[in-house]
C-alpha cells in the first residue's frame, strides 16, 4: 500500500467512524514535521496506552523532543488506538500508522515502545498485531523494523524479551541516540549484525544473544551468553557483557556531585496542546532532587521508583524553571 493510498483510506474509512478522531490527526502545536528528503532515519515512538495518557507523560515527550533535535532523525508518535479504533483498523485492513506523516509502522526503521506500567504490556502485542508485524522477534525477518522496548517497566525486561529485539534498561534518552547512530551508520548491515553492535551500549539488553537461566521452580537465576555471532570484517567486535546494568547518561558521569543540568541536552520541552478536551492536562516541569549523593537525605531519593531507576540528583536551576513556567503559561 502506497503512502498516498494509506492516507486516503485513513481519511475515508477510519477518521469518520472512530471515536475522538482528533487523537490521530497529529497536528498539535509544537509537533515535529520534517522534510523526508533530509531524513536518514525514521523512528516510531509508540506509547503503549491511549493518547490522553501519553500526552500527559513528560518522559515520553522528552524522548520525542530529544530525538527530533537531530537533523537527520525524524521521530514520530504513535499511541494505542483504543478498542474501537483497533477494530476499525482491522476491519478496514489499515495498518497502524504514525501521527505526523501517516506512515505505516512497518515502514519505519526503528519502533520504540515506551511502557510506563505493567498494565500496558498487552497493548504492545495489540499494536504489533494491528501494525501487521509478527509478535515474536524470532518470527520477524531482516526487513522488519527494529523493535525496542524502554521505560520504567523495562527494569524487569525478562517477561517481555520474546517480543523485543533490544531493551533499554535505565535512561532511554541518550541510549536511543546511540542506537540511532549505529543503525544509521550500519544501514547496509543485517539485523543480526546491528544487534551485536548494540550490545556495546551500556544498558542495552539483546535477548537473542543471551540465554536466561531458571531453577526448578522457574525462578530467574541469571543470564548466560549464547554462541558468539560472526560479524563482517568491516564491523567492529563489541564486548558482550555478562551482566546488563541500567543505563545512566554520560552527562551525569562527567559532572561532579551535585549534578547539574546541561543546557542543551536537558532543556525542558514545551508541552504539546491537544485539539480535543482532555482530563488532567497540565503543564509539567521536571523538578529533580538537589540533595548530594553523600548526604544522609540521599536515601529518600531511593524510596521512589524513578529515584531508584535514574537517580537524577543535581542542583536546581530556579531561573530555568521560572522561564519554562512563564513560556508554558503563555
Amino acid at each position: 500500500m502506497s503512502e498516498m493510498e494509506l492516507k486516503s483510506r485513513i481519511d475515508a474509512a477510519f477518521l469518520p467512524v472512530v471515536n475522538k478522531p482528533t487523537r490521530f490527526l497529529g497536528n498539535e502545536f509544537d509537533a515535529f514535521v520534517k522534510n523526508s528528503d533530509e531524513i536518514k532515519l525514521k523512528i516510531a515512538l509508540c506509547y503503549a496506552d491511549l493518547y490522553d495518557a501519553g500526552m500527559r507523560n513528560i518522559a515520553f515527550e522528552s524522548l520525542y523532543y530529544l530525538l527530533n533535535d537531530a537533523k537527520t532523525i525524524w521521530a514520530e508518535r504513535c499511541y494505542f488506538p483504543g478498542i474501537d479504533a483497533e477494530a476499525t483498523l482491522q476491519s478496514a485492513e489499515i495498518p497502524l500508522f504514525s501521527l505526523e506523516s501517516k506512515t505505516a509502522l512497518n515502514q519505519f526503521q526503528i519502533i520504540t515502545f515506551f511502557l510506563q506500567d505493567w498494565l500496558s504490556c498487552t497493548n504492545v502485542l495489540s499494536m504489533l498485531n494491528v501494525a501487521q508485524l509478527p509478535l515474536r522477534q524470532s518470527e520477524r525477518s531482516d526487513a522488519a523494523p527494529l523493535i525496542i522496548g524502554c521505560g520504567p517497566v523495562m527494569s524487569n525486561p525478562e517477561p517481555l524479551t520474546a517480543f523485543f529485539d533490544a531493551v533499554i534498561i535505565g535512561d532511554p534518552e541518550t541510549a536511543m541516540l546511540e542506537i540511532a547512530t549505529i543503525v544509521e551508520q550500519q544501514s547496509g548491515a543485517t539485523k543480526a549484525d546491528v544487534l551485536k553492535l548494540l550490545c556495546g551500549i551500556a544498558g542495552v539488553y539483546v535477548p537473542s544473544l543471551y540465554q536466561p537461566q531458571f531453577n526448578s521452580f522457574r525462578e530467574f537465576q541469571g543470564l548466560s551468553q549464547r554462541q558468539p555471532m560472526c560479524l563482517p570484517e568491516f564491523l567492529p567486535e563489541p564486548e558482550k557483557p555478562a551482566r546488563i546494568n541500567r543505563y545512566r547518561s554520560n552527562r551525569w558521569r562527567q559532572l561532579r556531585i551535585p549534578r547539574k543540568i546541561a543546557t542543551v541536552s536537558m532543556s525542558f520541552p514545551f508541552r504539546q496542546l491537544p485539539i480535543h478536551r482532555m482530563r488532567h492536562l497540565r503543564f509539567d516541569i521536571p523538578v529533580f532532587c538537589s540533595r548530594p549523593r553523600n548526604s544522609i537525605y540521599f536515601r529518600n531519593c531511593r524510596t521512589t521508583f524513578p529515584g531508584w531507576k535514574m537517580c537524577r540528583c543535581h542542583s536546581p536551576s530556579v531561573l530555568r524553571w521560572t522561564e519554562t513556567a512563564i513560556i508554558g503559561a503563555c
